[in-house]
């Protein structure tokens, strides 16, 4: 879901586990915090600022899926999945 929403051009508010699972860093539009204090913290003060930006394009683009079709593929058909 993280990636889909980066793709999307949302700003997101993840963890740093989730974020280093994607190997992306907190940068404009994606905000990294990991315990509830500073979820909360966050969600009381920079909320607002974050909902006006936008996650890079270049960072966007690393998710786009005709970017990993080909890898999908490739894996639905090891899986014996019939296309």
């Amino acid at each position: 879901k993280l990636a889909e929403v980066i793709y999307n051009g949302m700003p997101v508010l993840t963890t740093g586990f989730a974020a280093q699972r994607l190997s992306i860093t907190e940068t404009e539009g994606i905000a990294v915090r990991d315990s509830p204090e500073e979820w909360a913290a966050f969600i009381d003060s920079e909320a607002r600022e974050l909902a006006l930006l936008q996650p890079a394009e270049e960072v966007r683009a690393r998710f786009d899926r005709s970017r990993h079709r080909g890898a999908l593929i490739r894996y639905l058909r090891e899986a014996g999945v019939t296309l």
